[in-house]
């Protein structure tokens, strides 16, 4: 990803993941069904569109191999989820649905509408790609579910 990023122009940011704490297993179901199953899975959707359309045949073929690793790490994070959810109370599954809710809806805050039209075709981005995704939410959650 440096190389293409540096490519094409751009910069990673630099990545920081805090400090470590010990979680309870509602914060970790939590923290799971929103960092995981929707994050992890839409960063997947959008890996399989971006390797799909991108015009940047090297760019194509780098997100095949993201999709991939994106799918894998939505796949265990739907397990886990599957796994939590049994041992959850009924109010902390109410609460952690809402939290998935409020997730979903920050992906449709329009974070690539900064780039011009030929940057997303390039990127293979497309505007409604978190709509989409948020259309088609329940049939994901049910598949998952009931996997």
């Amino acid at each position: 990803m440096a190389r293409l990023a540096k490519v094409h122009g751009g910069d990673l940011p630099k990545l920081n993941f805090g400090r470590f704490s010990t979680r309870s297993l509602f914060e970790l179901a939590k923290d799971n069904a929103v960092s995981g199953c929707i994050f992890e899975t839409y960063s997947a959707f959008k890996a399989i569109e971006q390797s799909q359309k991108a015009s940047d045949p090297v760019l194509r073929e780098t997100m095949k191999k993201i999709a991939i690793d994106e799918s894998k790490h939505a796949e265990l994070a739907w397990d886990i989820h599957r796994y939590l959810w049994q041992k959850l109370s009924i109010s902390e599954q109410a609460e952690i649905e809402q939290a998935q809710k409020e997730a979903l809806k920050s992906l449709l805050t329009p974070s690539t509408f900064h780039l011009s039209h030929k940057e997303r075709i390039l990127l293979g981005l497309n505007k409604n790609t978190a709509s989409l995704f948020f259309a088609n939410w329940h049939s994901i959650h049910n598949q998952k579910m009931s996997a």
